[in-house]
């Protein structure tokens, strides 16, 4: 349900979705950039610490865990590649990866940090706190899916002094803005 919004004017706009934008929700793709990798580094050591301290099975998954971070974090990277971008097998499946993009990839990373959870318990700590640390990047990854708000506003008809309405043109097409999910900047 859209709420209205309107200001002593009398302009009445309709907010689409309110979001609080706060300072964390304009610098949150800065932070998953940052922490992302972070956490594949931590990762990988988990790996290292798993395999040296006999959890045979909790390297393993830990391990998986860091190469797939690898793709998943540094994706952004490796679309620059142009044979990533052709209509080829190598392109076809970069594609089907790099689908897993903000909501998706939270709840992929939800999914990957309660199997942690699940396989570790609590008698594997290397798995216990790389499921922490996927859990974290989650929420991260959840709240860069909800950081924009969109406001449009509404544009009621005209009235003359008759009351009645005039023939106001309407627009086709709201304008983007730069930087929003719809515009290519």
């Amino acid at each position: 349900m859209p709420w209205f919004v309107s200001n002593k004017f009398g302009d009445q706009a309709v907010l689409k979705e309110y979001r609080n934008p706060a300072w964390l929700y304009t610098h949150i793709t800065i932070f998953c950039r940052v922490v992302g990798p972070l956490v594949m580094v931590g990762m990988w050591a988990l790996a290292i610490a798993a395999f040296t301290g006999f959890y045979p099975v909790s390297g393993i998954y830990l391990l998986f865990l860091a190469i797939l971070l690898i793709f998943q974090e540094f994706g952004w990277l490796f679309n620059k590649f142009s044979f990533l971008k052709n209509d080829n097998c190598v392109g076809m499946c970069w594609r089907g990866f790099v689908w897993f993009e903000d909501w998706k990839r939270a709840f992929e990373y939800f999914i990957l940090a309660v199997i942690g959870f699940v396989i570790g318990g609590f008698s594997s700590w290397p798995l216990f706190v790389g499921g922490g640390l996927i859990l974290v990047l989650s929420i991260f990854y959840w709240l860069k899916a909800i950081r924009f708000t969109k406001i449009e506003l509404l544009k009621l008809p005209e009235t003359n002094a008759g009351g009645f309405t005039g023939n106001a043109p309407t627009p086709t097409a709201p304008a983007m803005e730069w930087g929003t999910p719809g515009s290519k900047y």
